[in-house]
């Protein structure tokens, strides 16, 4: 038996939408250029030998610099996920700075955004510390490609407790009211459990007497 033409084209749109949202934003010829089994601690270890490799990494902008030659990104390393997504910092290998002769934004390429950079390692750049004097060594990454993370929108799960899931209920206006409107009333019962436990305490030390 064939299938309806409408099933069929509903099964390609699905297929479409999973591929598109688990593809990386990296450009295909990128990733395929990109060198395999190169690590970040490799390059951070001795830049000079992996010059000209395509990289993708990313991090955590630290700053965002301009300059007369163009502009230079200080990123805190962190591991991809899918999409080539950086995961959320909990451990680094290091630091890297992505150069670029285009001018880059410092207000929108500002500190704690997430970013994904491909490029062509081209070498190190030793920085000194003006107030410590001590010296940092960053890996070079000439830009050719920059993907700027927007924040993961809130989803159902990050509400979930240890013990119950989640449940639209309880941010619903009416269970807000319903917790006000309780906490008065367990509020106005306990003031009236305590009256009543004075005056009982009253009666007893009258007829004590």
């Amino acid at each position: 038996m064939k299938r309806p033409k409408v099933h069929n084209f509903l099964i390609c749109i699905f297929v479409l939408v999973a591929v598109t949202g688990c593809a990386s934003p990296i450009a295909r010829p990128l990733r395929q250029e990109a060198a395999q089994g190169v690590t970040f601690a490799m390059v951070f270890a001795n830049p000079d030998a992996y010059q000209g490799d395509t990289v993708i990494w990313g991090g955590s902008i630290i700053r965002t610099v301009n300059t007369k030659e163009g502009s230079r990104i200080f990123i805190l390393q962190t591991t991809l996920g899918p999409r080539d997504r950086p995961e959320p910092i909990d451990t680094s290998e290091g630091r890297f700075i992505a150069v670029t002769d285009r001018f880059i934004e410092p207000l929108v390429y500002r500190e704690g955004r997430m970013i994904t950079v491909a490029g062509k390692v081209v070498g190190k750049k030793t920085v000194v510390h003006k107030e410590t004097g001590i010296s940092y060594t960053y890996p070079l990454v000439q830009v050719e490609q920059l993907h700027l993370w927007e924040k993961p929108e809130p989803t159902p799960s990050s509400y979930w407790g240890p013990y119950w899931g989640y449940d639209p209920f309880w941010d619903s206006p009416f269970y807000r009211e319903f917790q006000r409107s309780g906490g008065e009333r367990w509020e106005h019962e306990g003031r009236r459990d305590e009256d009543r436990g004075e005056r009982q305490e009253h009666e007893e030390d009258h007829n004590r007497r």
